[in-house]
C-alpha cells in the first residue's frame, strides 16, 4: 500500500521499545532517508496504525505485527546493520553524559546509557553490555533506578547462552553475576536469583575457582533469608577450602561468616563476628571523637550491630552514627541499601532507650532507603512500626515530605557528632 513504509520496514527493527521520538529516528536515519520521505514513509506507517505512540509522550514504537515481520523477513546479521545506527546514535549522547555520571543523572540521562546496552545485547555484543552495565552500575543503583539496571541486566542474562565455554569468554561476567544474584533478592525476586545460581553452578566443578562464586552468590542469599547455621556451613567449607589451596578469600566468604555468626544471635558467636568485622582495626579507634574515613561505612555498621546484641547501646549508636555520616557523604554501591541499615539500627537502639520519637523518624527514613534500594528488606524489617509506637505525633511524623524526614536525622547526627554534612 505504500512503497515508502516498505522501503522504511528494515529500520524499524530500531523502533524498538518507545525510547525514541520521531524527530529521534529522522536523525538517526539522515544518512539513510532524507527528512521528507522519512516524513511521509512514517505517515503511511500511521495510517496502516503500524506505529504505536507511546500515551503523554512523543516516543514511538512499532506495532507487534511489524516487530514480527522483520524478525521473520530479516536474519540477525541484516538487522545488526541497522541496530549499529542507533548505538552509533546513542554513542554520542554517551560521550556527553559519561564525564559526569553519577548519581546526580536524570532518569533520561541515564536512559541513553540502558539504551545503548540493550542495543549492544539486542546486536549479540555481550562483552560491551556487561562492561556498560559495571560502568553505570553505581550510578545507577544510587540514583533509585535499580528496577530498570535488573530490567536490562535480565535481558542480557536471557540473551545469553549458558555455556561454560561461553561463560568464560566474558571477563567480568562473574563480577555482573555476583551483583546481580544479590540485588535481585533484596529487590523481592529470590526466585530469580537463585534461578541464576543454579544456572551457574551447573557450568563449573568444585574444583575450579568459580564454585567460590557459588558459594559467595548461595551465602548472601541464605543469610538474607535467615538460614544462618546452612550459611556458616558453606562459608567454612569454602575457607577451608582456600586455605588447603593457599589462596586468598576473594570471595568475601569469611564476611558473609561474619553476617551469619553475629544474626545467629548467640553470645560466643557475636563475639567472633566482631573480631572479623574489626579487621586490623581496635574497637576504641571506632569509638573514638574522630571520625576514621579510611574505615567503611559498613564496617562501622557491622560493629555497631555486635555491639547493640551484647547490649552495648551507647557504643553502638556511636559506630551507627558514624556509619551512616559516611554513607550518606561518599558515593558507593547499594547507598540506599546501605542508609536503610544505619537508619533501621539507630531506630532499634532508640527505641530500646524509649526515645520513641527519634526512634520513628529513623524508622521512616530507613523505609524511604529501602523502598528505593530494597523492597524485600523494607517489608521484612517492619517491627518498629507497631502499636506501640502509634500516636498522634508518630501520625504527623508518618505525613511527613520525605526531606523533611531526612533533615531531621541529619540534624540529629550533626549534633550527636558534632560534625557537619558537605
Amino acid at each position: 500500500r505504500s512503497t515508502l513504509a516498505v522501503t522504511l520496514f528494515p529500520y524499524t527493527t530500531l523502533f524498538r521499545s518507545g525510547s525514541e521520538s520521531e524527530e529521534d529516528f529522522a536523525e538517526i536515519l539522515r544518512t539513510e532517508i532524507n527528512y521528507k520521505n522519512f516524513k511521509k514513509a512514517i505517515k503511511s506507517l500511521r495510517k496502516l496504525n503500524l506505529i504505536i505512540q507511546k500515551r503523554g509522550t512523543v516516543y514511538i514504537e512499532l506495532h507487534p505485527l511489524v516487530k514480527e515481520f522483520i524478525r521473520y523477513n530479516y536474519i540477525s546479521e541484516e538487522r545488526n546493520v541497522y541496530i549499529s545506527l542507533l548505538i552509533n546514535y546513542y554513542d554520542k549522547m554517551v560521550v556527553i553524559l559519561k564525564p559526569r555520571l553519577n548519581d546526580k543523572l536524570t532518569y533520561d540521562e541515564l536512559k541513553s546509557f540502558t539504551n545503548k546496552i540493550e542495543l549492544s545485547i539486542n546486536a549479540k555484543k555481550y562483552n560491551d553490555a556487561i562492561g556498560h552495565l559495571l560502568e553505570i552500575m553505581t550510578a545507577m543503583t544510587n540514583a533509585g533506578y535499580i528496577e530498570e539496571y535488573l530490567r536490562v541486566s535480565k535481558l542480557l542474562f536471557d540473551s545469553i547462552t549458558w555455556k561454560r565455554k561461553t561463560i568464560l569468554e566474558y571477563p567480568q561476567f562473574d563480577i555482573l553475576f555476583i551483583f546481580i544474584t544479590g540485588v535481585s533478592f533484596e529487590y523481592g525476586d529470590s526466585e530469580y536469583s537463585n534461578e541464576l545460581i543454579e544456572k551457574y553452578e551447573n557450568l563449573f566443578e568444585k574444583k575450579e575457582q568459580q564454585y567460590f562464586k557459588v558459594l559467595q552468590a548461595k551465602t548472601y542469599n541464605l543469610w538474607l533469608s535467615g538460614k544462618n547455621d546452612i550459611a556458616i556451613d558453606m562459608c567454612e567449607q569454602g575457607l577451608y577450602l582456600l586455605k588447603r589451596a593457599s589462596q586468598p578469600d576473594n570471595y568475601d566468604l569469611k564476611h558473609r561468616l561474619a553476617l551469619c555468626l553475629r544474626d545467629t544471635k548467640e553470645d560466643e558467636n557475636i563475639r567472633k563476628a566482631l573480631d572479623i568485622f574489626l579487621l586490623t582495626n581496635k574497637l576504641d579507634e571506632l569509638l573514638g571523637n574522630t571520625i576514621n574515613s579510611d574505615i567503611s561505612g559498613t564496617t562501622y555498621g557491622n560493629v555497631g550491630k555486635c555491639l547493640y546484641l551484647i547490649k552495648e547501646y551507647n557504643n553502638s549508636i556511636i559506630c551507627y552514627s558514624k556509619s551512616f555520616y559516611l554513607i550518606f557523604e561518599k558515593s558507593q554501591l547499594q547507598k540506599f541499601l546501605n542508609l536503610g541499615y544505619a537508619t533501621y539500627w539507630i531506630a532499634e537502639v532508640l527505641y530500646s532507650q524509649g526515645d520513641n520519637e527519634k526512634a520513628y523518624y529513623f524508622y521512616k527514613y530507613s523505609q524511604i532507603n529501602w523502598e528505593k534500594g530494597s523492597p524485600y528488606l523494607m517489608n521484612k524489617n517492619r517491627r518498629l512500626n507497631n502499636d506501640e509506637l502509634r500516636s498522634t505525633t508518630f501520625d504527623s511524623i508518618n505525613s511527613l515530605e520525605e526531606w523533611k524526614i531526612e533533615r531531621y536525622c541529619l540534624d540529629y547526627i550533626e549534633k550527636r557528632l558534632n560534625i557537619k554534612f558537605s
